[in-house]
């Protein structure tokens, strides 16, 4: 971290956007790691990804559907084993297996809209865990189906505060 290289510079030709940029998502594939994406908050594109370890990169996908609110979600997944299968995290759990040039939703049946975040099983990349407004669910099949765990008390917390009371007590607003 001594020394930096700003990647939009204009004068590196490597592929990236050089307007004003919002929020940027970054994931490294597990099985190559030199294949890379970010989800750019941009004006020329979306999805971006690089195949020399971020060295140079192209815009794959300027679909808003895979990033519907960049300020709240602009997450990317890779499935571990397979560099070109990944996940966007959106209104919608979105996937592409043809490294980000489509994407598609995932069918829901019970599983709840706003998904902020993904767990793939990197010995199993069949089983996944989706955590979103709705709860925490589980699939066995790569998203084609999901099991909601009920069995969990949790809840989505968007604002935390403390009294100065003895003993304290914590007070939050909830999501949903």
């Amino acid at each position: 971290g001594v020394t930096w290289v700003k990647l939009t510079n204009p004068a590196l030709h490597n592929g990236l956007p050089t307007d004003t940029l919002g929020r940027i998502g970054v994931r490294v594939s597990r099985s190559d790691p030199s294949v890379v994406y970010a989800i750019i908050q941009s004006r020329q594109g979306l999805l971006w990804r690089s195949n020399d370890g971020g060295a140079h990169w192209r815009m794959v996908n300027d679909n808003r559907n895979i990033d519907s609110r960049p300020f709240y979600f602009s997450h990317i997944h890779i499935d571990p084993t397979n560099a070109d299968r990944i996940y966007s995290l959106s209104r919608a759990l979105m996937v592409s297996s043809d490294g980000g040039r489509t994407f598609h939703p995932i069918p829901y049946n019970k599983l709840f809209g706003d998904c902020h975040t993904l767990w793939i099983d990197p010995d199993n990349p069949r089983r996944l865990m989706s955590g979103s407004d709705g709860g925490l669910f589980v699939s066995y099949d790569r998203g084609r189906n999901w099991d909601f765990m009920n069995n969990i008390p949790m809840a989505q917390v968007y604002h935390m505060a403390v009294d100065n009371d003895i003993p304290y007590h914590v007070l939050g607003g909830f999501q949903d």
